[in-house]
């Protein structure tokens, strides 16, 4: 009787987890077919991590910052040592933290420095589409299980653990499910050679668009900003300073630079400075922003340096590896290449229009100059086009910026 008792819930058991491998296999066949994911930089990325024969010395981590802004093959040869950028699209410290465990699980890292983006650090709910974009290609660990733990709340709990989860970009097109299979099916996906044309290996985005010099605008206002850091950004920014501490990593803070249009953006970007690194003083942590730079020192001193207003291109990343690297073995002072403030920098730096606020009103728009000080006085003239408006700024009757807009861009 004991015995009969015993056999039927081995098989009620049994059939939960049949029914249980049935229900999650099933989930990651219909993910297979849904997700067009043959060209996420994160699955390379990761797929490099884990395959990467060399040991990997220094590591880099934060989101398209990063990404885009640290050269791996410009940085090896600058260092003499094996680097590797585990940045990614919208990466938290939440993902930033798990990224230095995993590659620390498989290389004996000695430097890791984390790219600390203010809208990032002052992110108040997790972005779920940053945390499965590196979850779903990591290996299966207890790692992982505590990222996924650790990176969201009790209610995103079920979502987590499923393949088939929210935040990822699924179609149900059902042309596309057919193009998304195929392109799975061919050599190229499985073996990680048909890749995005902007990855340049070992995870750094080698961006090829350029902006033209002076022909950055927004319909954004400035503004000033709390900068104050949650409690959970506070307790991701522990744990990195405790586990690099633990396993013997030397871990520095910095913040890759954006254009001083973007800045401009920002009207208390000094504040955001202190408050990391009143943070860190604590913990005896370095934090450099290079967003305080002199640009005739650091050498990112125009617009066709970057993609857009905030991420640097190839030719801009190329130029900053030589300047980040020159400064981290200390063969540039920081009384050479920093200004102690953002507002010290826009104070003593040439005066400058830096682009234009759009404000619009029906068919008008008004083109108002943004400059780095007060030390000039720009006059815009706007002109209607077939597509759009074409404006033009001037100093003292020389032509300083030129900016064409289409009308769709401003819809």
């Amino acid at each position: 009787m004991i015995r009969s008792e015993t056999m039927k819930k081995i098989k009620v058991f049994l059939k939960i987890v049949l029914f249980f491998a049935v229900f999650v296999g099933g989930q990651a066949g219909i993910k297979y077919a849904i997700l067009d994911d043959t060209m996420t930089i994160s699955r390379v990325m990761l797929h490099d991590l884990y395959t990467e024969k060399e040991n990997i010395d220094i590591l880099f981590c934060g989101a398209s910052h990063c990404q885009l802004g640290f050269d791996t093959a410009v940085l090896d040869e600058a260092f003499g040592q094996n680097t590797f950028n585990a940045g990614s699209s919208s990466q938290g410290l939440e993902t930033s933290l798990a990224m230095i465990r995993e590659a620390a699980a498989y290389h004996d890292l000695k430097q890791v420095y984390v790219d600390l983006d203010y809208a990032i650090v002052t992110r108040e709910l997790p972005n779920l589409e940053s945390i499965y974009i590196i979850s779903d290609y990591m290996k299966p660990s207890v790692r992982k299980a505590e990222y996924l733990l650790n990176a969201t709340t009790s209610e995103y709990y079920v979502n987590s653990f499923m393949p088939l989860h929210k935040g990822r970009g699924y179609t149900g097109n059902p042309a596309e499910i057919v193009r998304i299979i195929g392109k799975k099916m061919k050599s190229g996906y499985r073996n990680y050679t048909d890749l995005d044309s902007s990855y340049a290996g070992k995870g750094y985005i080698a961006s090829r668009i350029v902006i033209p010099d002076g022909s950055l605008w927004t319909t954004e206002t400035p503004e000033a900003k709390d900068f104050m850091i949650p409690d959970n950004q506070q307790q991701y920014l522990r744990e990195m300073i405790s586990f690099c501490k633990e396993n013997n990593i030397q871990l520095t803070f910095v913040s890759v630079p954006v254009t001083d249009f973007n800045m401009a953006l920002v009207e208390n970007y000094d504040d955001y400075v202190q408050t990391i690194k009143d943070f860190l003083a604590e913990y005896d942590i370095a934090y450099v922003d290079f967003n305080l730079a002199r640009p005739q020192v650091s050498g990112i001193d125009r617009d066709s340096y970057f993609n857009d207003d905030n991420h640097l291109n190839q030719d801009g990343a190329r130029v900053f590896a030589q300047c980040f690297a020159g400064y981290m073995k200390g063969n540039i002072g920081d009384s050479e290449l920093f200004y102690v403030s953002y507002e010290k920098k826009k104070q003593m730096e040439e005066p400058k229009v830096l682009g234009v606020r759009i404000e619009k009103v029906g068919e008008d728009i008004t083109a108002i100059p943004m400059v780095n000080n007060h030390g000039i006085v720009p006059e815009c003239e706007v002109k209607r086009t077939e597509e759009g408006y074409l404006i033009t700024v001037q100093v003292d009757g020389k032509i300083t910026n030129q900016i064409e807009i289409k009308d769709e861009e401003l819809r």
